[in-house]
């Protein structure tokens, strides 16, 4: 019959480097596993293509369209050439100064939303700690949000 090991020694073995063979093992079953999943990503990568969006795409959509407006807006910013009207300023050496700002706090928004799935992969076990960062992202994004929804067809270049 074998000895019940201590606390202490079980933690001591998982500190302890894995034998080179176990490396390469894993090394070739990720590698496998890749491989395996090529065809599925070449279909979602036409179907984005096609359509807009992949079947992978709708099972967390609002992640998907967050992260799309966000890149999107960040990037109109930076290649901007023009604004509407309202936000035009000849005063300024950067005309567009008001725009940008609020194309930055659109982005930011929708970056935060994207954000808020990332939560739960941090502490799963303070749910209440979870839904307060939760509740103060939500509170933050709603300022961008409303300006998206405002200015949404000056979203133009």
């Amino acid at each position: 019959m074998e000895k019940q090991k201590s606390w202490e020694d079980f933690i001591e073995e998982l500190d302890k480097p894995s034998p080179w063979w176990d490396e390469v093992y894993y090394w070739f079953y990720r590698l496998l596993e890749k491989i395996k999943d090529i065809p599925k990503e070449i279909r979602w990568f036409l179907q984005r293509g096609k359509r807009g969006y992949a079947d992978c795409d709708v099972w967390n959509l609002s992640y998907y369209l967050a992260d799309v407006i966000s890149r999107s807006v960040k990037k109109l910013k930076k290649e901007i050439h023009g604004c509407p009207q309202e936000f035009f300023d000849a005063s300024n050496k950067n005309e567009c100064w008001k725009w940008e700002e609020i194309l930055d706090k659109i982005a930011n928004s929708f970056q935060m939303l994207r954000d808020i799935d990332d939560l739960s992969d941090t502490n799963p076990y303070d749910a209440e700690k979870t839904l307060e960062i939760r509740a103060e992202i939500e509170k933050k994004s709603r300022e961008g949000l409303q300006l998206f929804v405002k200015h949404f067809e000056g979203l133009w270049d």
